[in-house]
């Protein structure tokens, strides 16, 4: 009777392994998810208002998804708050269909005056179903009034020919070599030639040039000629980076045919 017993525990306990869904295998098979946060680079602003973007990294064992979530703050360093950021506290959830790396903002107070370099601490704890291994990063708000080097100054590039039928790739410079991302915007504007008969009218794209350049490209797409055309011009724009002040920011840009 024992023996009998015994096999037909046996039996289903095959039977339910067997009718169990895959997630729910799958989950017991994956350990808690790895979570890290990554230092922060950002330029403090001068025009515009920046945020401090934190990337929260979930790892998870090869065919798991997180799952759990961990609450965050920030905390001053050198950068005090109120005056150089706004204080943020919160939590960050994974579930099966969040991305593994999330974003934490943190808004960034601009101002004119010339200071150093700052830095603030962002903070996860309090972790639930997550394993953190690197809780804490640093966050930093570079100067870009002068203090720490030369003031940054967006000026587009003057004197671009672009031919049709090609993209046309306007240079925009920066005065020194970026310390952090910078985004600025850009717009065009009809001089002798024509949106929508010349080229595509740009009316607020946004381009993002990284750490260590001193230019990027803006780009604006121009429209083939039914029939040969004399040179027309547009003027290109450039308004509210996220780093510093725009010194010469518009400039022709001359289309020619290529027929």
């Amino acid at each position: 009777m024992k023996f009998t017993m015994r096999r037909l525990l046996l039996v289903v306990a095959a039977v339910v392994g067997a009718l169990a869904p895959a997630s729910a295998v799958q989950a017991a098979e994956c350990s808690p998810a790895r979570v890290s946060v990554a230092e922060a680079n950002q330029y403090e602003g001068t025009e515009v208002a920046n945020d401090l973007a934190f990337q929260v990294i979930a790892a998870a064992d090869a065919g798991c998804a997180p799952s759990g979530s961990v609450r965050y703050r920030v905390t001053p360093d050198t950068a005090e708050e109120g005056s150089d950021y706004t204080k943020v506290t919160g939590t960050v959830v994974w579930t099966a269909a969040s991305s593994r790396t999330q974003v934490v903002s943190v808004p960034v107070v601009n101002d004119i005056a010339p200071e150093r370099d700052e830095r603030l601490i962002l903070e996860l704890f309090d972790a639930t179903g997550l394993v953190l291994t690197n809780g804490t990063a640093v966050g930093w708000l570079r100067d870009d009034d002068g203090m720490v080097a030369r003031p940054v100054e967006t000026t587009v590039e003057g004197g671009k020919i672009c031919w049709v039928p090609d993209a046309c790739l306007i240079r925009i410079r920066f005065s020194v070599p970026l310390r952090a991302p910078v985004t600025l915007h850009y717009r065009t504007r009809d001089v002798t030639a024509t949106a929508g008969l010349d080229y595509v009218e740009v009316v607020d794209a946004k381009v993002t040039a990284q750490a260590g350049v001193t230019t990027v490209l803006a780009l604006v797409k121009l429209l083939p000629d039914q029939t040969a055309e004399p040179a027309e011009v547009f003027e290109l724009e450039v308004f509210a980076p996220t780093a510093g002040r725009v010194v010469g920011g518009i400039a022709p840009v001359t289309i020619k045919s290529g027929q």
